[in-house]
C-alpha cells in the first residue's frame, strides 16, 4: 500500500534529519537552562518524525519522469466537492446502516477520513505541546495543508515537468478540520484536568 511504503521511508530518513534539526536545539537548551527535559525533547523528536511522515504521505511515491509527463490529473477548485463523490461513486446509503463499514473502504470515503485522521496529531502538538490558541492552531493547520497542496501543483517544485498528484480544496478543508478536532482533543483533556 501506498501509504506503508511512504512513512517506512520516512522511519528510514527521520534519523538523519532528526539528529540535523534537534542536536542544535538540545544543545541551546542545555546552554539556557543548564539541564535537559528529557520529555520535552521525545515529544519534539516525535514531532519531527510525524512531519517528516506527512510530508512523505505527500510526494510519494516519486513517478519517472516519463510516468509524470504521461500523468494527467485534474485538480478540484470546488469545496466540498467530495460529497458529491460520495454520493455518485460510494455504496453509502445514510439511511442503511449495512453500507457504513463497507464504505470506509472505497477511495471516495478514505481518502476523505485519511485527510482529517492525518492532521488530529498536528493538532494536538500545536495545543499540547506548542500552547498555541485556537486560531494559531487553525492557521498554522492551514497553512501547512496549502503547502502540501502547492508542493502537489508546483510538481515538486517544478522538478517535475507537470503535476504527478492532485491539488484539492476539499484536501485543504479536512486537513484543517483534522488539527482543529487534535486542538479541542487536547483542550478537553487540559480542561478536564484543571476541575
Amino acid at each position: 500500500m501506498q501509504y506503508l511504503y511512504s512513512i517506512r521511508i520516512a522511519i528510514y530518513i527521520f534519523p538523519i534529519i532528526a539528529i540535523l534539526l534537534y542536536i542544535p536545539c538540545i544543545i541551546f537548551q542545555y546552554i539556557k537552562y543548564k539541564k535537559l527535559n528529557l520529555f520535552k525533547i521525545a515529544v519534539f523528536y516525535s514531532f519531527i518524525l510525524y512531519l517528516i511522515i506527512l510530508y512523505f504521505l505527500v510526494i510519494l511515491p516519486l513517478p519517472t519522469f516519463e510516468e509524470a509527463i504521461k500523468i494527467s490529473i485534474k485538480g478540484n477548485l470546488y469545496p466540498f466537492h467530495f460529497i458529491q463523490s460520495i454520493i455518485s461513486e460510494s455504496s453509502f446509503n445514510i439511511l442503511d446502516f449495512n453500507t457504513y463499514f463497507k464504505s470506509l473502504f472505497e477511495p471516495c470515503i478514505y481518502t476523505v477520513l485519511l485527510n482529517i485522521l492525518m492532521m488530529i496529531p498536528l493538532g494536538i502538538y500545536l495545543r499540547g505541546y506548542f500552547k498555541l490558541n485556537f486560531i494559531k492552531t487553525i492557521i498554522i493547520t492551514f497553512i501547512l495543508s496549502l503547502f502540501f497542496e502547492l508542493t502537489q501543483l508546483s510538481g515538486l517544485y517544478f522538478i517535475y515537468p507537470k503535476p504527478y498528484r492532485v491539488f484539492d480544496v476539499d484536501d485543504i478543508l479536512m486537513n484543517t478540520l483534522g488539527g482543529i478536532l487534535g486542538y479541542f482533543i487536547v483542550n478537553k483533556i487540559i480542561n478536564k484536568s484543571k476541575t
